[in-house]
């Protein structure tokens, strides 16, 4: 099975969206599929990131997937139907743009020392 989010898409389209304060990233390409991430302690997504630094700008590139669930509150507030399949987030959203607390969903206090995979699975 291929990857399903390997496509970069648009900024206005992204696979999913998590946010904390005026910050937020959008995941527009993963480089390898869940199963694999969960594994690579660093594993990487491409985001189009903007904060009040940016002034409303985006700005793309790659970001470790530890690094952004290390951010205390960090919240999942867009997953399309494809990422809430993938990442078994069913359980956990009632509908895939429902806004949760991405760690205490999956039993995961934010911090450096917390394993990738704690936080999908």
């Amino acid at each position: 099975m291929a990857n399903q989010f390997a496509k970069t898409v648009d900024v206005s389209a992204p696979y999913a969206t998590f946010a904390v304060g005026d910050w937020q990233w959008n995941v527009i390409k993963t480089y390898q599929m869940p199963v694999n991430e969960r594994k690579n302690d660093f594993a990487r997504w491409m985001v189009a990131a903007r904060s009040p630094n940016t002034f409303g700008s985006w700005e793309l590139g790659d970001t470790y997937i530890a690094s952004l669930f290390s951010i205390e509150g960090l919240r999942l507030t867009y997953a399309s139907d494809a990422w809430v399949d993938a990442y078994d987030l069913v359980d956990t959203l009632e509908r895939p743009t429902a806004d949760i607390d991405v760690g205490k969903a999956h039993g995961f206090e934010a911090g450096l020392e917390d394993p990738l995979w704690e936080i999908f699975g």
